[in-house]
């Protein structure tokens, strides 16, 4: 089976420079259908023009989602927006790769890539624990409006 690739070629080479020039500072998964129009996840290059680390920052940011209104919306921006200001080496939705592990692996910006098994295995957990806190969100709904219907 062939190896279907989503980049072109000018995409992969300004994702090298960027490792090069240590300017790619994180790299946020966000979830799908965050936007109506796009059933797919999406992903945020965060770049900083001065920074400290030789390393990448990887942000899974499904954790923080919600569902409302048969919408998905963000849950608590203010926690994602302290992971990445406190950059944590590990935690179960994020972790940082050093450029030099990026280059190793021709400049993948796939989180997956650089996670162990076991990590990859707590990863898909989070994601279907956030997909059973969805659910259970929806079903309190549900009985809250039965508990209405039944009370009038």
């Amino acid at each position: 089976m062939a190896k279907v690739h989503f980049l072109e070629k000018c995409d992969v080479e300004a994702i090298k420079r960027l490792i090069e020039s240590n300017v790619v500072d994180a790299v946020i998964t966000l979830p799908a259908k965050i936007i109506n129009f796009c059933p797919l996840p999406m992903v945020l290059l965060v770049l900083k023009k001065a920074k400290l680390t030789d390393d990448v920052l990887f942000i899974n940011a499904t954790e923080f989602q919600k569902e409302e209104s048969g919408r998905i919306v963000m849950d608590d921006l203010e926690r994602l927006a302290e992971e990445y200001r406190t950059r944590p080496a590990l935690t179960p939705f994020s972790f940082t790769v050093p450029n030099d592990d990026i280059a190793a692996s021709n400049h993948s910006l796939n989180g997956l890539n650089y996670m162990t098994t076991e990590e990859a295995e707590q990863y898909n957990l989070a994601e279907l624990s956030v997909g059973r806190k969805q659910i259970m969100n929806a079903l309190v709904e549900k009985q809250d409006e039965i508990n209405k219907l039944l009370n009038s």
